[in-house]
């Protein structure tokens, strides 16, 4: 029972305890710079690291499309090219079929080429499977760029083991100095996948000015490139 004052004085409040006083003036003040100096923690560093999805998949899914592609188009134009011999598409480009058993660009060095070429196209094929995913932390490109490398090396060293003509090439490109290179799709996308790979190199040296230690032993990050 409050026995105190009508007032409301100090014998008012006995029955109920002290009430802390309001902040006011300078105390006010610095009790709000205070709060608004205190660090505030992101939410997304309280949660758990989302997982980094692996480039190997869509890696081996375009080395994959590209090899099925060559190894189509050069049955179709063995077939076709078989009949009807050269067939003039445009002033510099025609379609004819050649097999070609030495290196690229149909040279030779000696009787062990075709062996060298296979061998040298199983390592090449290796070394990129292995260099895919640290080369995607900085670059998804990077993922196309060496699928294609790997689909036309693919396409063409499965022409060298089981074709046995050899390498089916039928795009015919008149130079204007008067000869004619002639490749396959393998080969457009063998140097399709080098071209990608300038920009890729690019992003590797960005990358190493910001963290000098090595690729395979850097901490995954965002890619710095990813368009799709």
């Amino acid at each position: 029972i409050n026995r105190g004052a009508p007032g409301g004085g100090a014998a008012g409040t006995a029955g109920h305890g002290t009430l802390p006083a309001p902040c006011t003036g300078a105390s006010a003040h610095r009790h709000l710079g205070t709060a608004a100096r205190r660090p505030v923690t992101p939410l997304h560093s309280l949660l758990p690291p989302m997982p980094t999805r692996s480039p190997l998949p869509r890696f081996i899914l375009v080395a994959l499309v590209v090899m099925g592609v060559d190894l189509v188009s050069k049955a179709v134009a063995s077939a076709f090219l078989g009949f009807h011999g050269v067939v003039p598409v445009a002033e510099r480009l025609t379609l004819m079929l050649v097999y070609n058993m030495g290196n690229a660009g149909g040279g030779t060095i000696g009787p062990f080429t075709w062996h060298l070429n296979v061998g040298l196209t199983a390592m090449a094929v290796v070394l990129m499977s292995a260099v895919v995913e640290p080369l995607a932390l900085v670059d998804r490109r990077a993922i196309y760029a060496l699928g294609a490398v790997t689909g036309g090396a693919l396409g063409n060293l499965a022409s060298l083991l089981f074709g046995p003509p050899g390498v089916a090439d039928f795009l015919g490109v008149h130079l204007p100095s008067g000869s004619v290179v002639v490749a396959n799709v393998a080969d457009l996308a063998l140097w399709a996948g080098a071209l990608l790979l300038v920009p890729v190199a690019l992003s590797i040296v960005r990358a190493r000015r910001d963290d000098p230690r090595p690729l395979l032993q850097a901490t995954p990050r965002a890619p710095v490139q990813n368009p799709m």
